[in-house]
């Protein structure tokens, strides 16, 4: 889904390893080494196993990513949504947080 000045793809749409990638380099940028992230193949290896888990969208605003990464998973009684603390580039906040 496109509109101005971005993009949108649903993540289940989307190949875990591509996930993965965007979501490795995001969080990266947004913590500039003051947390470690996971690594990319542990994340793959999560998202390749439980596919029916993952909602939401990739975003790119300007060309920026942006992620919206959801899990999600829920009974007749219950709903549980995690919302992973992804990334965003400091250096397209303003941009992102549009796009977000």
């Amino acid at each position: 889904m496109s509109h101005q000045g971005g993009e949108s793809y649903r993540l289940n749409e989307m190949a875990a390893s591509d996930i993965a990638e965007l979501y490795v380099n995001l969080f990266k940028l947004h913590f500039a080494g003051r947390v470690r992230c996971y690594d990319k193949s542990k994340i793959q290896e999560i998202l390749s196993a439980l596919p029916h888990m993952v909602f939401g969208n990739a975003l790119f605003y300007k060309s920026a990513p942006c992620i919206d990464l959801l899990l999600y998973s829920g009974n007749e009684d219950t709903l549980y949504f995690n919302d992973p603390n992804g990334g965003l580039d400091p250096a397209s906040v303003s941009s992102v947080r549009l796009a977000c």
